[in-house]
């Protein structure tokens, strides 16, 4: 064998043993795009069982209901999404209007959930952790300024509403997920 891959091969393997044991945590090499990524992140504690909070935020057809940028949505929008799902979503960003296919990355029902746009580094991910009878959910919104230069020109515009409809949001998902989970409890008789 070439000596060159099997130090390549050596060297793996002690990677690979030690993350599994805890020691090292794995990541990988960020490129230059990655590394000028904004991240938006909102959290907010929604009264209602993670499994039944994540399957409402993950039914792509209340997206126009809460998020104030989306105008539209097809594809899986009926039930709440799985692994390898696509959602189109229609939209408008200040005086931009996009259209972008989200591709389901990762799906740990009832905990986290990443949208991948296609063909492009944007991605949200939600998270769903149990506090009580409540859920804290987490959205984190990852994004590069350039991209998005029909909104404006001027990056610190293009920042400024970006957080400030990722917080507007998720205070309408919060309302909007209560409201339905409310409406949808069965008393006892």
């Amino acid at each position: 064998m070439n000596l060159q891959i099997l130090r390549a091969l050596t060297a793996a393997i002690g990677i690979c043993s030690a993350c599994a044991s805890g020691s090292l945590t794995p990541t990988m090499p960020a490129g230059p795009r990655e590394e000028t990524l904004v991240s938006v992140q909102n959290s907010t504690a929604i009264d209602g069982a993670p499994e039944a909070v994540f399957d409402l935020v993950t039914t792509a057809r209340f997206w126009p209901q809460w998020h104030p940028a989306t105008t539209g949505v097809s594809g899986v929008t009926e039930r709440p999404y799985l692994l390898g799902d696509r959602i189109i979503e229609a939209g408008r960003i200040g005086k931009g209007e996009f259209q972008v296919t989200w591709q389901v990355a990762e799906h740990v029902r009832g905990r986290r959930i990443v949208l991948q746009a296609e063909g492009s580094p944007v991605r949200i991910a939600y998270s769903f952790n149990p506090r009580g009878n409540l859920t804290e959910f987490t959205r984190e919104l990852k994004y590069h300024v350039e991209d998005l230069k029909s909104i404006s020109t001027d990056p610190n515009e293009v920042n400024r509403l970006m957080r400030a409809q990722s917080e507007q949001a998720v205070k309408q998902l919060k309302t909007l997920v209560e409201k339905i989970l409310r409406a949808e409890k069965i008393e006892p008789q």
